[in-house]
């Protein structure tokens, strides 16, 4: 590091082979790829797609290992899980802070 003087420039340095938002891309996939497909133009794009699974919305047996982004609900005398949306899009924000400015669900055509 230089030390601050009137006659010293700062240089900076561009960081070859990092790009944050791939990093960002690859935690998605790796974490919700049970439930959705993540899709980026990495030559200019500004938004992260994502597409659901829809296989992903019906509701599943209760087991311990199949908890994780799904919250238990009782619709039948079973317990069953299902997608517990709201975490889940709340871990897109958390995951991408710094990255993330807006997140748009858009609901409309959705049906649980």
């Amino acid at each position: 590091m230089l030390k601050s003087s009137s006659s010293a420039k700062t240089i900076s340095f561009p960081v070859v082979d990092y790009d944050p938002v791939q990093c960002y891309l690859e935690e998605l996939r790796e974490a919700f790829s049970d439930f959705a497909l993540f899709f980026y133009d990495k030559y200019g794009g500004d938004v992260i797609g994502v597409l659901w699974k829809p296989s992903a919305f019906e509701p599943q047996p209760f087991k311990v290992s199949n908890i994780k982004g799904r919250m238990v609900s009782k619709v039948s005398s079973q317990p069953t899980v299902v997608p517990n949306v709201e975490a889940i899009l709340e871990d897109f924000k958390i995951l991408g802070e710094g990255l993330v400015k807006t997140l748009d669900a858009r609901t409309e055509k959705w049906s649980i």
